[in-house]
């Protein structure tokens, strides 16, 4: 997973990864995944996916595992976070 960043309509995260693998997303409100679920499976290489569940004000916790039939599944990737917040004007 390369970035994560707040979109117009959630959190977006850019997933790098090889055309034949499938990429797992993770998120979790605790920096150590003690809870972490599943929210995407994104196949067919490099894509960017918005997360449109988190809630204001709360941080959450993104990690990126790679998955290739046949083969060993690799490491998670890097954590990054994000914060919604919604500015009233």
């Amino acid at each position: 997973m390369a970035t994560g960043g707040g979109g117009t309509s959630g959190i977006e995260l850019d997933a790098a990864f090889n055309a034949t693998e499938t990429c797992w997303l993770e998120r979790d409100t605790d920096s150590g995944f003690g809870g972490a679920v599943v929210i995407a499976k994104l196949t067919g290489g490099t894509q960017l996916y918005t997360d449109s569940l988190p809630l204001n004000g709360i941080t959450y916790y993104y990690r990126a595992q790679v998955r290739r039939t046949g083969f060993t599944t690799s490491s998670y990737s890097s954590t990054v976070s994000a914060t919604p917040v919604i500015l009233l004007a």
